[in-house]
């Protein structure tokens, strides 16, 4: 909805007033700043989406506390929170959930914030205690970062803003590291040693005193563990709805799949006025790609819902789209599906639309990964969370192995390696092979607090789940879906992803041990997808990335000859890359991609 900055420091005012521009994609609509003691400024660009009128602006001052807001998201159950404060005797002179954040944590303190059920990345001043309150979703639907040293102190919703006010930053080795492994960042770190991500579900108090942190808190909703109370398809119904409160139109991001079809056949029965969009591949070199669209035409025909084609442009193209991508994301990420959806949202906002409902986050709850199926089929003879083999040995032995599929078994389920053992894009022996000199990287994975709190059940298949919703979800699909569809200036809202939702999703998987895989839950639930022409396996759009590495190849030799020197790596097996496209070597040229992209940040970021 928004984006937010703020500091403190000699010069931060003039910063922030010649750069909140760069934030203009995130909230079109309005731009202000505010100057408050201690010599801390804040700053917003809005995206009206609640309550659109001129006094729902931010920065957002509250005269009775002296405190004050700049907000980014929606908190979806704002009026329930209204109503505890209305009872409490609080006035109200907005009707946007911002008033209500910023008088909440105002009256109940930092406790309120594991109430709010929806998307947001806040930062509050209060006066009483001198005090900045930072604080992101449990998911990190929204981003927040911030750079505190010595006598300065800067937060923003992009790392971009962050470099026009602190300069000399330096580039994390770390963080290269991750992404070479993983193709992402992993929070709480950024591409800058001095920049740091809050982490999802961290609420960070800074003294604006000392400018020292003061405190930091783990939160998990508190609707996530409360007694389940709905069922799926009532869950799902109330999450959409929430999510188009008071808008008269949306778009839907129509794939073909299972998740995007229910909120399809739901939102048409719900009368709201909805539009689809789906890809299409004029020019891919295989027709299964083109399978997604085909259905998506048929399933909006059944429905009677407008499905407007998008028309992913020729291969010719990849070299500009990756870079306006690579902008967009504010960092490296080697996903491909990023370029088709910023055609996509590209498409949807030029249609007038600004707010898009999304099946992000589904597949993560009711199992929709192929690796899921398969661990439970094939569960670990570990169940300790530690190994006989060296951990890091066996990984990285496993997945060079040719029959790599079927060898996680020898991980124990409880290690952070099993599930390294699905996400990694490069073992150690390949980043050796280039010469990359590798970091001792024990970054965080997510989702033990959660894990403990949620469901008590846990085997392999439950295990892994948890891990992707606190850690793959946050740290790569969102953030993707988020710069992707913000850099259009559009809100994407994701009703799987509902506290409520979740709970309930979890608490039916818990009853089946999480045998019920392949979102077999959803199909008992929703019995009419029977009649849809939908793609079972389905999990997100895909993209023909060898089709693109192929017909690209100045794209290609030109990143990788780039890089090489960059990177001081070697520049013999950095060459023998360049053939994985046309040897159809998936994993070497997935890894090739990886590298392309690394290049193109940094060579769009002057490094």
């Amino acid at each position: 909805m928004c984006g937010i900055t703020g500091g403190i420091g000699s010069g931060v005012n003039h910063c922030i007033k010649e750069n909140l521009s760069l934030l203009e994609r995130r909230g079109p609509d309005h731009q202000g700043i505010l100057d408050l003691d201690h010599g801390l400024t804040l700053g917003a660009t809005r995206l009206a989406m609640t309550d659109p009128h001129a006094r729902s602006n931010q920065p957002m001052f509250d005269s009775d506390s002296g405190n004050a807001i700049v907000f980014n998201g929606e908190v979806y159950n704002f009026k329930v929170i209204r109503e505890k404060l209305t009872s409490k005797g609080l006035g109200f002179n907005t009707e946007s959930d911002t008033e209500v954040v910023l008088k909440a944590i105002s009256y109940f303190g930092l406790s309120i914030i594991s109430e709010f059920e929806g998307m947001f990345a806040l930062a509050v001043y209060e006066k009483a205690t001198n005090s900045l309150i930072l604080a992101r979703d449990y998911l990190g639907k929204k981003p927040l970062y911030y750079s505190l040293q010595n006598d300065k102190l800067f937060f923003a919703s992009t790392v971009s803003l962050i470099k026009k006010f602190i300069s000399g930053l330096q580039l994390s080795i770390k963080s290269i590291d991750t992404y070479l492994k993983l193709g992402y960042l992993v929070d709480p770190d950024t591409m800058y040693e001095r920049v740091k991500a809050i982490k999802p579900g961290e609420i960070i108090v800074i003294d604006l005193i000392s400018l020292s942190i003061k405190n930091r808190i783990d939160f998990v909703p508190t609707s996530l563990t409360k007694t389940s109370a709905r069922d799926i398809r009532t869950s799902i119904d109330e999450a959409i709805l929430a999510r188009v409160d008071g808008h008269n139109r949306l778009a839907i991001s129509l794939s073909g799949g299972v998740d995007s079809t229910i909120l399809a056949m739901r939102s048409a029965m719900l009368g709201l006025d909805v539009s689809a969009y789906t890809l299409r591949w004029p020019d891919s070199d295989k027709a299964r790609y083109n399978l997604d669209s085909e259905n998506a035409n048929k399933i909006g025909s059944s429905l009677g819902i407008p499905v407007n084609n998008v028309d992913m442009p020729s291969t010719d193209k990849i070299p500009q789209i990756l870079d306006v991508f690579v902008e967009a994301m504010d960092e490296p990420n080697s996903n491909p599906t990023g370029l088709s959806m910023m055609v996509l949202y590209s498409e949807i906002a030029k249609n007038g639309h600004n707010l898009t409902l999304t099946g992000d986050g589904a597949d993560e709850v009711f199992g929709g990964y192929e690796r899921y199926s398969l661990v439970n089929k094939f569960p670990s003879f570990w169940k300790s969370e530690t190994n006989l083999f060296n951990d890091r040995g066996i990984l990285d032995f496993l997945h060079s192995s040719r029959i790599k599929k079927f060898s996680y078994p020898l991980i124990p389920s409880g290690s952070k390696s099993f599930w390294l053992f699905w996400h990694l894009i490069a073992s150690s022996a390949q980043l050796n092979d280039i010469g990359w000199k590798q970091h001792d990287n024990d970054f965080s994975i997510y989702g033990e607090k959660l894990m403990s709190q949620l469901i008590g059940y846990k085997n392999s298949a439950a295990s892994l789940m948890f891990r992707d919703l606190s850690t793959w979800l946050p740290m790569e699909s969102n953030r993707k879906l988020d710069r992707t569809s913000m850099w259009y200036s559009i809100e994407a809202r994701s009703p799987f992803q509902s506290e409520n939702v979740i709970r309930e999703g979890y608490y039916e998987m818990s009853k089946y041990k999480f045998s019920k895989v392949k979102k077999e839950i959803l199909f008992d639930t929703f019995k009419e997808l029977g009649n849809m022409p939908i793609n079972k396996s389905k999990s997100g759009f895909i993209s023909p990335l060898g089709h693109w590495l192929r017909n690209n190849p100045n794209l290609v030799e030109s990143s990788i000859k780039n890089l090489t020197k960059r990177l001081s790596l070697n520049g013999n097996e950095m060459n023998k890359l360049i053939d994985a496209p046309n040897n159809k070597d998936w994993k070497n040229f997935k890894f090739l991609w990886n590298l392309i992209v690394l290049e193109r940040w940094l060579t769009l970021n002057n490094h």
